[in-house]
This record gives structure tokens, sequence and C-alpha cells, in this order.
């Protein structure tokens, strides 16, 4: 099993080298753009800067070039350091919730879906989790990008997997406003906000979220 979990990761490396090199080879294809985009999100920021920046203009203004481009601007609004954007959406009763109202408490802002298998398999995680800093001043607002279409299929997965925090939705899937705002793509996502409202972590997942908290606040 090990073997074969070394041969994986070694075909893994060599595709993401490959796909690298193809859009340093041909900056001037629109593929190029496309293999960006699905990368995007695993590039350190300044990489992803640089190579988006070597992209002719008409490449950069591609469908696909300006998704990147959007992505930079966002990551870049959200680094880690930066005061969490405010914003408000509706809870599963339709009343308003804003990440404000939770000023004071260590949040964890997670965007999710109910047809998204790897969010639902952290949802166990976050239970523990909860369960055991709730009293300590942390707390999950998560933020479903849900389509309207799907608004019943949320509510459902939300009693399924018995989640007792906030639930908030504008059911306008990946395209609302605040997915946007946010550059999630894709989920599972999450930002770790501490009480004034400044970002200190993101795509904090199984332990790594644990052990920044235990740091945080389990002293």
């Amino acid at each position: 099993m090990r073997k074969w979990s070394i041969v994986l990761i070694q075909k893994y490396d060599s595709i993401q080298t490959y796909e690298l090199d193809f859009i340093i080879s041909h900056l001037n294809s629109f593929v190029s753009a496309t293999l960006l985009y699905v990368k995007q999100d695993k590039l350190p920021l300044d990489e992803l800067e640089a190579l988006y920046g070597k992209f002719p203009a008409e490449i950069q203004e591609s469908s696909f070039g300006v998704i990147v481009g959007e992505k930079i601007k966002a990551r870049n609004y959200v680094a880690i350091g930066n005061p969490a954007p405010d914003f408000e959406s509706k809870d599963t009763s339709g009343n308003p919730v804003r990440l404000s109202d939770f000023r004071g408490k260590y949040v964890l802002l997670e965007f999710w879906a109910n047809w998204c298998v790897p969010c639902r398999a952290e949802h166990p995680h976050l239970k523990e989790v909860y369960k055991k800093y709730n009293d300590k001043g942390f707390t999950i607002l998560q933020y479903s990008v849900d389509e309207e279409s799907a608004a019943d299929k949320w509510k459902a997965a939300i009693v399924k997997d018995e989640l007792v925090w906030t639930q908030t939705s504008d059911l306008a899937g990946l395209a609302s406003m605040v997915a946007k705002t946010y550059g999630v793509q894709p989920i599972p996502d999450n930002f770790l906000i501490d009480p004034n409202g400044k970002i200190i972590g993101r795509r904090l997942q199984g332990k790594e979220l644990e052990k920044m908290l235990d740091d945080l606040i389990d002293k």
C-alpha cells in the first residue's frame, strides 16, 4: 500500500509540473488560462500573480482569464491579517444574519453545499470541535453555496448531519456575492476569524483547525 501511495504521489507531482510547464511555455494559449483556473487555489498567491501577469491581454480577458483575475483580487482582499468582509445573509427561517453579529468570538466561516461530499465528510469533526470550544468563545457560521432549487436538500442535510450552529445562504450558488467576495472555489473552504473580525486562518481542516484553536483559546 505504501509503495502505491508513493507512486501515486509521484504521478500527481509530475502532472502538476507538466501543467505548470505547459502554462509557462504557452502563454498565448487559451488552454493555459483554463489550466491556471483549475490550479489557482493550489498555487501560492505570488506565483499565481506572476503567471497571470505574463498572459497577454487577450488571454487575461478570456472567460477563464477573467475568472482567474477575480480570484487573485479576492485572495488579496481576504488574505490572512485582513479584516473579514462583513455580509448579511438569511438563515433557514429567512431571518437576517450578519457576520459582524458574532464579533467578540472566534468564528469559523465555513463554505459548503449539500451535494459536496468532502464538505459533509468534515461535519463529524466540526461537531467535535464545536462541542470542545463553543463554551470558550468559539462558534461556527456556515454559508451554503446551494442554489434556490436545492433549498429543501440544504435544509435536509443540516438536519441529517445534526448541525447545531448558525446556517445561512442566499441560495445563489457559487455566483453569490458572498462566495465571490471571499474567492470561494472549490469547497469546502473556510476562514478562521478572531474576535476583532480579522482573518487569522484559511482552509483549516482536521487536526490543523483543532491545533490552532488549542493555541488560541485552550490555555
